[in-house]
């Protein structure tokens, strides 16, 4: 794997001597280096003065974290259990429309929860109930884990369409 020089990955690619397997580990590296730079830039921004980080706060970034990595490696074995062909790129152009697809689903729920108290005469949904509490991470992990093998199972289908 090459953290620096372009030109031999660049010829590497062009000949088609860099491996699906190879090609996996570019894929985790860089979710992995979006995701905690991201949650590294969360995390930061909580901790002010006024507010403490909870364990809340570092549960939630770390099995973010993880269920990326799970979730990459997931879709690979999915794809290798096919004709192994093509992972990083049915894993990219897959991952749009059903990232679309995830986005509409959240944004209904989250209209749901914020008008049901209104609806009902009570209080709108508090986002600090999924913010800061177990159910939060509940919802995280499950919503991560349902698009990792949404996308695999799509993979899947893919890569064994002609076998």
């Amino acid at each position: 794997m090459y953290w620096w020089r372009i030109e031999p990955l660049k010829s590497e690619l062009a000949s088609g001597a860099v491996s699906e397997s190879e090609k996996l580990k570019y894929l985790i590296a860089m979710l992995l280096l979006y995701v905690v730079s991201g949650e590294v830039s969360y995390l930061a921004a909580l901790a002010t003065p006024e507010d403490t980080l909870t364990t809340t706060d570092w549960l939630s970034s770390s099995l973010l974290v993880i269920t990326t990595f799970i979730g990459a490696y997931y879709c690979y074995g999915r794809n290798r259990s096919g004709d192994a062909k093509c992972f990083l790129e049915r894993f990219v152009c897959l991952s749009w429309p059903i990232t679309i697809r995830f986005l509409a689903i959240m944004l209904l729920g989250f209209a749901a929860l914020f008008g049901f108290g209104d609806t009902l005469g009570g209080a709108p949904f508090e986002w600090w109930l999924l913010n800061e509490s177990l159910l939060g991470i509940i919802v995280l992990v499950v919503f991560q884990f349902s698009f990792y093998w949404y996308l695999g199972k799509h993979i899947h289908g893919l890569a064994t369409r002609n076998t």
